[in-house]
C-alpha cells in the first residue's frame, strides 16, 4: 500500500524525537542497562549491542558506527531506538538480506558499507536518511524493493559494474536492461531530465522529491508507477505519450508547480481537458488537477464517477462543482485545498475515503449525502473553520480523527433520532464533534411499509411507491429521501427525479405534491 504524505511526516517526527532510555528499560538489548542513570547524554556515550538474526549480531559504538556481523538475514532491527546516534553503517561479509525499513529515517547516517554477500534490500531500507548523499550497491544484490533509497537528500546511486541485475547511469538506478527506472536521487541537481528510450516502467516513487523543472517521458514508457513523481515541487509541465497504459495512484501527488498535463491524442487510456486536467480516456475518473493552475473555480465534467487520490490536493480553488454522476471521492482528494469555502456533495455520492477533505481550512459547512454510511478516518481533519455538519440518518461509523481539530464546529444536524446517534461507532480524536450541539431529525411520520419498488425505469414518473397513484404519500417519501431519512430501498429512484435535473430533492417533492392536488398537469423540466 502506498505511503501517504502523513506517514512521511510521522516518520520524520519519530526520527527527530529524543526518547528517554528509561522508557525502554525492559526492552534494551544485552549490555544496554544503565546503572543509576537514564539520561540521553549517558546513553549517547555508551556501546550497545545484541542479536539481529539467528547468526547475526550488531554493535553500535560510542562514535556512532553500527556494525552488523555474522551470516544470514537480518531479521530484527533493535537499533531503532538509537537511530539518531547512527552515523555510519558497516554490514560485514556474510550478511545476505536487509529487511524493509531497517535504516529508514536515520537522519544522521552519512555513509553505508555493503558486502558482496548481500542479495536483498527491502522496501525503504535506506529511505528518508537526511544526511546520506551516496550509496554503493555491491555485485551480489539481486533484488531491491520499492522505495529502498527514496529520499530528498540522496545525490547519487552507484552500482558495481559486476552486478548482473542492476546498473546506474549518471547516478540513476535501473535494472540491468534499463527497462525499469527504479530510483532517481531526490537531491540530484539537474533541472531537466530525459528518460532513456529503453525504459518501459517508471517504478513506485522513482522520481519522488526530484528537483527538476521538466522531464521528458519517451514513447517507450508504458507504466508510470504509484507516487512516481511524488512531491516533485519544481516540476511545471508533464506530457504523457501515447504509449502509456497505466498511471498509478498518486503518480503526480503534491507537485504543486504543475501548470497542466498534455496527453497525446492517440493515447488509448488517458486524456486531458482544455485546462490541462488529467483524466482517464473516458473522462469518468479525474486523476489530477494541476495545483498551479490559476483558476478560482472549476466544474468537474458531467460523466466523472471517481475523484482520484490527491486529485485536487494543494489547489487554490475556491469553488468546485461536482457532477450528479459522482460515486467515489478517494483518499486525500481535496487535501489542503485551503481556499475552498464550500462544496456541495451530490446526492448520489456513495463513498468518501480517508482524508478526503483534510486541511480544507476555509471550509465552513458540509452536508453528507444519504448514501454515505461511513465518515472515514481524517475525512475533515484540520478543517479549522468548519462550523456546521449535516449527517444522514444512515451513518453507522465515524472514523478516528474524522473531525479532529475542527475547533469551530458548533452544530451537527443528524437525520436520525438520539438513539440512532448513540448507536454510531465514533472513533478516537473527535472531541469537537462530541462537544457540538446535536440537532436530531424530526419524528418520521408513520408510513406503511412498502415492498421494494420495481427498478423499472418505465414506471410512472412521480409514483415512487409503485401503488399506481401519484399523491402526497409519494411527495412525502421523496422529501424523506432527500434529507436522508429513508434510503433507495423505500422508493423507486428511477421515477423520483420528476424535473429531470439528475437530483432527487425537495423540488421534486414539491412538484409531486402540486401535481397530486391539480396545481400542475405535467412535470416541468429543469
Amino acid at each position: 500500500m502506498k505511503r501517504r504524505l502523513l506517514s512521511l511526516l510521522l516518520c520524520a517526527a519519530m526520527a527527530a524525537s529524543s526518547l528517554s532510555v528509561g522508557a525502554f528499560a525492559n526492552e534494551l538489548p544485552k549490555d544496554a542497562a544503565l546503572s543509576g542513570s537514564t539520561s540521553v547524554e549517558a546513553d549517547m556515550a555508551r556501546v550497545v549491542s545484541g542479536d539481529c538474526g539467528d547468526e547475526l549480531t550488531w554493535e553500535l559504538s560510542a562514535g556512532g558506527i553500527l556494525t552488523i556481523s555474522g551470516k544470514g538475514e537480518i531479521e530484527t532491527t533493535p537499533w531503532d531506538q538509537y537511530k539518531e546516534r547512527i552515523l555510519e553503517v558497516v554490514i560485514e561479509k556474510g550478511v545476505t538480506s536487509i529487511p524493509e525499513y531497517a535504516f529508514e529515517s536515520c537522519e544522521n547516517l552519512e555513509s553505508v558499507e555493503l558486502p558482496d554477500s548481500l542479495r536483498f534490500i527491502g522496501r525503504a531500507a535506506f529511505g528518508y536518511c537526511e544526511s546520506l548523499e551516496e550509496i554503493v550497491i555491491p555485485s551480489g544484490v539481486r533484488e531491491i524493493e520499492e522505495e529502498a533509497f527514496t529520499s530528498a537528500y540522496l545525490k547519487k546511486i552507484i552500482v558495481s559494474s559486476s552486478n548482473k541485475y542492476f546498473t546506474s547511469v549518471d547516478g540513476v538506478l535501473f535494472d540491468k536492461e534499463k527497462t525499469i527506472l527504479m530510483q532517481y536521487p531526490g537531491a540530484k541537481s539537474s533541472k531537466t531530465y530525459r528518460i532513456p528510450n529503453t525504459v518501459t516502467d517508471i517504478a513506485h516513487s522513482a522520481f519522488a522529491y526530484a528537483k527538476f523543472t521538466s522531464v521528458d517521458i519517451p514513447d517507450s514508457v508504458e507504466v508510470i508507477g504509484e507516487d512516481a513523481f511524488f512531491n516533485c515541487q519544481q516540476l511545471e509541465e508533464v506530457s504523457i505519450p501515447d504509449s502509456v497504459k497505466e498511471i498509478g495512484d498518486g503518480a503526480f501527488s503534491y507537485c504543486y508547480s504543475i501548470k497542466g498535463f498534455e496527453v497525446e491524442s492517440k493515447n488509448k487510456h488517458y486524456s486531458n481537458d482544455d485546462y490541462g486536467v488529467l483524466f482517464n480516456k473516458k473522462m469518468t475518473k479525474l486523476i489530477n488537477y494541476p495545483a498551479a493552475l490559476k483558476k478560482t473555480a472549476y466544474i468537474v465534467p458531467k460523466d466523472v464517477t471517481i475523484i482520484g487520490n490527491e486529485a485536487f490536493a494543494l489547489s487554490n480553488l475556491q469553488s468546485i462543482t461536482l457532477p450528479a454522476s459522482l460515486d467515489i471521492i478517494e483518499e486525500n482528494a481535496f487535501y489542503s485545498c485551503r481556499k475552498l469555502k464550500a462544496i456541495e456533495l451530490p446526492v448520489g455520492l456513495e463513498e468518501l475515503r480517508a482524508g478526503s477533505f483534510k486541511d480544507c481550512e476555509a471550509l465552513t459547512e458540509v452536508t453528507i449525502p444519504a448514501r454515505i454510511t461511513v465518515i472515514p478516518e481524517a475525512c475533515f481533519d484540520d478543517c479549522t473553520a468548519l462550523k456546521t455538519v449535516t449527517l444522514p440518518a444512515g451513518v453507522t461509523e465515524i472514523g478516528n480523527s474524522a473531525f479532529s481539530t475542527c475547533r469551530a464546529l458548533t452544530d451537527v444536524h443528524f437525520g436520525g433520532s438520539k438513539a440512532d446517534w448513540e448507536a454510531i461507532k465514533i472513533g478516537s480524536d473527535n472531541k469537537y464533534l462530541l462537544e457540538a450541539t446535536i440537532h436530531y431529525g424530526k419524528e418520521t411520520p408513520v408510513v406503511p411499509d412498502q415492498p421494494n419498488p420495481p427498478a423499472d425505469p418505465q414506471g410512472t414518473v412521480g409514483d415512487v411507491n409503485g401503488d399506481a397513484v401519484i399523491n402526497n404519500i409519494d411527495a412525502m417519501l421523496v422529501l424523506q429521501h432527500s434529507v436522508g431519512l429513508i434510503d433507495d430501498t423505500k422508493i423507486n429512484v428511477s421515477v423520483a427525479d420528476v424535473n429531470g435535473d439528475k437530483t432527487i430533492n425537495n423540488i421534486d417533492a414539491m412538484l409531486i405534491l402540486q401535481y397530486s392536488v391539480g396545481l400542475i398537469e405535467t412535470f416541468p423540466k429543469a
